[in-house]
């Protein structure tokens, strides 16, 4: 897989535009593993330790929190734990599934019932060549076709392995 180059086609709102210059990093996107919420939530705190990328740090925290909270076997988990807490202090906590029902949240309340499941943003990280940069790239709108997705740059950040937090105070 080749590495990003730094000559990059961009349209409104940072988007990756599909023309011939961007096709082999739209290429490495589609072949690349979203980040997961580890990496995500590490990455928030990074940003949110300093000021002017905060918005950036809270955003990548939230998709973060997003995507481990909709993961099937962090769910089961917390179930089974809220389940014997509830249990041995003798109340009730209702339906599990309810604790984790955001699909108001994430569809703005829309009651369309043919809306399917709610759809939580991506994120990649793609590395520039002889760099220790990467690109932070959102992929916010869902597509049924992977090729059609519409990718944005909405960061860049150092190699996960040159992070160092702020000592500043939040």
């Amino acid at each position: 897989m080749a590495q990003a180059d730094l000559r990059v086609t961009l349209g409104p709102g940072g988007e990756i535009l599909e023309v011939p210059e961007n096709e082999a990093l739209l290429e490495e996107i589609r072949e690349t593993p979203p980040l997961s919420s580890a990496v995500l939530l590490k990455l928030g705190a990074y940003y949110r330790g300093y000021r002017t990328n905060r918005p950036l740090g809270n955003h990548l925290t939230l998709i973060g929190l997003l995507k481990l909270v909709n993961d099937p076997e962090a769910q089961k988990n917390a179930e089974e734990v809220l389940e014997r807490t509830a249990a041995a202090a003798g109340i009730s906590i209702g339906t599990p599934q309810d604790v984790w029902d955001l699909e108001d949240y994430l569809d703005f309340a829309s009651d369309d019932p043919n809306e399917g499941r709610p759809w939580l943003a991506s994120i990649w990280s793609i590395h520039f060549a002889n760099t220790n940069l990467e690109w932070l790239i959102e992929s916010p709108h869902p597509r049924s076709d992977e090729k059609k997705r519409r990718h944005f740059v909405i960061g860049i950040a150092p190699t996960f392995d040159n992070l160092q937090p702020s000592n500043r105070p939040l």
